[in-house]
């Protein structure tokens, strides 16, 4: 799945599999507008039990902003978790 936005100034895509019990995903995204340049990519896993599901996945978020101002580029990356239980 992917989508450019009507302004030509982002674009997502998004990249997926699942198993009975299991999944994995890859998205990304690259835009444009107030910054220089902004992207972001994703990858994870995820498992589902009878009680719920557990997630886990890594993100790298990069921003690119104008020159001159106070942060000329800020990076985010690290892993991320999560647990849905089911009632």
């Amino acid at each position: 799945m992917y989508f450019i936005d009507r302004a030509l100034s982002s674009f997502y895509a998004r990249l997926g599999g699942r198993l009975p019990r299991a999944a994995c995903g890859v998205s990304g995204h690259l835009g444009t507008g107030d910054s220089g340049l902004t992207w972001q990519a994703m990858a994870g896993l995820g498992y589902t039990y009878r009680w719920g599901e557990i997630l886990g996945v890594w993100r790298y978020l990069d921003y690119d902003l104008e020159s001159g101002s106070a942060f000329e580029s800020v990076t985010f990356s690290g892993p991320a978790f999560g647990v849905t239980f089911r009632f």
